[in-house]
């Protein structure tokens, strides 16, 4: 090991990182490889002293290695930590001159901002040992990480990327400005603090926050239902804009595009994959019916195909998370297991429209402020716990119990039933399956023009008042004509 390299200005950064994190000189070169002169033993201890500093930083829930762990005590050293964090966490690199490379044009080169990456860099930098380096063309070759083939991280744009272009902007993650004094008046004014419809956007603005506490691991879905021109669509509009692609969805008036080059801006902390999903039903054409609504949460990663308004083609969408639907036309289920998984808020229309042109200013002028509010109820639910509101899933089955064809038509057809027999509890009082379901059948066509109702809606009504089938001697049991008068 020459002098030179021991003193190059990169490791001295790291050296001095190292020591901002509690060692000392020699123990900070030891653990770089820049020396061999502790014993195994001795080095044994630094990094149980290191491993023991790292448990003390994760006492309040909050990981520093997860971008999304965010101390707003103070804001400067969140917003470096964040940045480094997502370059480190999210895309494998721990080679030291990589590491220095990509923070050195975010001015994230300080003794304070380098120590929020020495464990991942002091973990790695062995095992790649000069691999993977930075090339001439200014893209850092990735290799296969979590299994997408042959990408490159592209330092000028800041961005993952396929390594031949033109492809680069599958992989491209846009994200926010971060900007920790940035504040959303205007959004609070016509969302959150709305006289009519707040209480319904605060519900839904906490869910979102939720979602990004959760990691995109929860698996619930609300649904914001209102006939229109209730802000809704506005409201998540303004909130897709804010988390970027961190927010998976299908809507295309949100402004989705980074306005600069500039490197400086602020991801959650995924490499692939949303922290919340999105669907508006009334842009999207999506059919929410209840074999839909079940697809939403069942199984990793439920594809869901939509039909977008333009496309020659259906599209479809990866529910990974937590997922919002806005409707006009609330859908219906009788499954109790589906019913269990939604909630529900409710909009009423209102005067004032919210005008494109206002929206617009919102998403330009306020996405960091959005982002700051999210961010504030991350900490929050981080400290304090959340629960979803059970009264909204409780309001989803009365509105869809209301509105649901098949309990009308299961009520129609127990009125048919009662109108020719009588149900008893004798097991001898019998009627033959096919007499019974043409008979009612024929009543419910001759006095209400009911045309729709088959042999398994009798059945399954039957069975609700108790009345089963015997297939062995195919008759309704407990269960008697009443003689025409």
């Amino acid at each position: 090991m020459t002098e030179e390299t021991a003193t190059s200005p990169i490791n001295d950064e790291l050296i001095n990182g190292l020591i901002a994190g509690g060692l000392t000189q020699n123990e900070a070169k030891e653990m770089l490889g820049l020396e061999n002169n502790l014993s195994q033993s001795q080095k044994e201890a630094v990094k149980q002293r290191l491993s023991n500093e790292e448990q003390e930083r994760k006492k309040d829930n909050f990981d520093p290695t997860r971008a999304l762990d965010l101390q707003m005590k103070d804001p400067e050293k969140t917003a470096d930590t964040i940045l480094a964090n997502m370059f480190l966490k999210m895309y494998q690199i721990a080679d030291a001159e990589q590491v220095i490379t990509f923070l050195e044009p975010l001015g994230v080169t300080t003794e304070r901002k380098i120590s929020a990456v020495e464990k991942i860099v002091t973990k790695k930098i062995k095992s790649m040992n000069g691999r993977s380096k930075l090339n001439p063309k200014g893209y850092i070759n990735l290799g296969n990480p979590k299994g997408i083939n042959n990408v490159v991280f592209d330092v000028a744009r800041g961005t993952i990327r396929p390594k031949q272009e033109p492809y680069e902007a599958i992989y491209t993650r846009v994200t926010t400005p971060y900007n920790p004094k940035a504040t959303a008046p205007k959004f609070q004014e016509l969302f959150l603090n709305h006289e009519t419809n707040g209480e319904a956007f605060t519900k839904l603005f906490k869910y979102i926050a939720y979602g990004i506490y959760t990691r995109g691991v929860m698996k619930d879905v609300y649904i914001i239902q209102g006939s229109g021109g209730d802000g809704k669509t506005q409201f998540l509009e303004a909130i897709t804009n804010a988390l970027g692609s961190y927010a998976n969805t299908s809507m295309t008036r949100a402004d989705l595009s980074p306005k600069s080059k500039d490197m400086n801006r602020v991801g959650f902390g995924q490499s692939s994959g949303a922290l919340i999903n999105i669907i508006d039903e009334t842009e999207e054409g999506l059919i929410l019916d209840g074999e839909t609504l079940k697809r939403f949460y069942s199984g990793k990663n439920s594809p869901i195909s939509l039909e977008k308004k333009g496309a020659s083609k259906p599209v479809a969408i990866q529910i990974n998370g937590g997922l919002i639907i806005a409707t006009n036309n609330l859908p219906t289920t009788n499954e109790t297991a589906t019913k269990n998984r939604i909630s529900l808020v409710e909009v009423e229309t209102i005067q004032e429209k919210i005008e494109l042109v206002k929206l617009t200013a919102i998403m330009q002028d306020e996405a960091s402020g959005i982002l700051n509010l999210l961010l504030d109820e991350v900490t929050n639910i981080a400290n304090n716990g959340y629960d979803l509101p059970k009264g909204d899933k409780e309001l989803f089955a009365i509105r869809s119990a209301e509105i649901n064809p098949e309990v009308e038509k299961s009520k129609d057809i127990e009125y048919y039933i009662k109108q020719r027999y009588k149900i008893t509890e004798d097991i001898k009082d019998v009627v033959d399956v096919t007499y019974l379901n043409d008979s009612i059948k024929r009543y419910a066509k001759e006095n209400s023009g009911q045309l729709k109702i088959t042999n398994k809606d009798i059945q399954k009504t039957l069975k609700s008042l108790g009345v089963n089938k015997n297939n062995d001697t195919f008759k309704y049991r407990k269960i008697k004509e009443i003689p025409l008068s």
